[in-house]
């Protein structure tokens, strides 16, 4: 047993640690195998340079930039206004400006243009007939739809328990109601913007952006930027930074006159897909245009607030 252990290092010692070895070089001098061999270190070289360096870049790093877009929007439009009330319908026309139509004026990389106003002037806090488009009819007798200090479906005030006159047909009595008077829809002013006018409203993007893995901040307007342009997304107007409004709504499938009346939603997003290999400083964003929530959807359609 001794003369094995020792017979073990033995041989680990000289013939792993005391022995030098070397691959054995065989020269086979075969045309067709020596070109079968370079073609194959030729096909693994192409793809290695001309396919995960060259086409796939993959020695470049990639960085998600993080930026930000100060947006304006001009156009002035010609407004119809229509009396809301339940029974006439007698026509005014109005001029809006930025100031009517945009409210909010800023927002946090968004903006919001007000297409269709209702407007209920000299409303005050009082007791006044419900609107007859809520349908809450009543007489001296029956009066369970008026149920005193309950909200009014619509949540426009509460309820007194008192059946009244109505203010739009004296023929008719309906629930009266205690919060803001006259209730919106029985005395109030519908605004509707004119589509051809608000299909040539611009809106300008002044984006910027920053890879901070690089040390690059980028900005989409130029020292030779013409502010006279209208991107139209050919690669000619490609660094235009002002944008129709008719340009996005053709590129979306959706009912504009839904769109006009009831509101939506829609998403620009800019792709900034820069390669600072070939053009360290200049980078233009790709406009991408999408319709998140439209105008006539069965269900809650449009984008409305009070």
């Amino acid at each position: 047993m001794t003369f094995q252990i020792k017979d073990i290092f033995h041989s680990l010692l000289f013939d792993v640690f005391l022995t030098y070895s070397t691959v054995k070089l065989v020269k086979v001098p075969h045309t067709y195998i020596a070109v079968l061999n370079r073609a194959l270190q030729a096909v693994i070289f192409a793809y290695i340079i001309g396919y995960i360096v060259l086409l796939k870049q993959g020695y470049q790093q990639f960085q998600e930039p993080r930026g930000t877009s100060v947006i304006k929007v001009k156009g002035i439009a010609k407004v119809t206004g229509n009396n809301a009330s339940f029974y006439t319908n007698d026509q005014t026309k109005y001029i809006w400006d930025t100031p009517e139509y945009e409210n909010p004026a800023i927002e946090n990389n968004a903006f919001f243009i007000a297409t269709h106003q209702t407007v209920t002037p000299g409303q005050t806090q009082q007791t006044c007939p419900t609107a007859l488009a809520d349908k809450l009819f009543c007489n001296d007798t029956a009066t369970d739809k008026c149920k005193t200090d309950q909200p009014t479906p619509n949540t426009f005030g509460y309820f007194t328990g008192k059946c009244v006159v109505s203010r739009e047909n004296s023929t008719l009595k309906v629930c009266e109601m205690n919060g803001w008077c006259p209730e919106e829809l029985s005395a109030s002013m519908d605004y509707i913007m004119d589509g051809d006018d608000l299909e040539n409203f611009t809106i300008f993007l002044k984006t910027m952006v920053t890879f901070t893995l690089f040390k690059k901040n980028l900005r989409n307007i130029q020292d030779n930027t013409d502010f006279s342009c209208r991107f139209d997304g050919t690669p000619r107007t490609a660094d235009c930074p002002i944008i129709r409004v008719g340009y996005i709504l053709d590129q979306l499938n959706t009912n504009k006159t839904a769109l006009l009346l009831a509101g939506g939603l829609i998403e620009i997003r800019q792709d900034w897909t820069c390669n600072f290999d070939r053009h360290p400083k200049r980078c233009i964003p790709k406009y991408e245009f999408s319709l998140l929530q439209s105008g006539d959807d069965k269900q809650s359609p449009g984008i409305n607030y009070r």
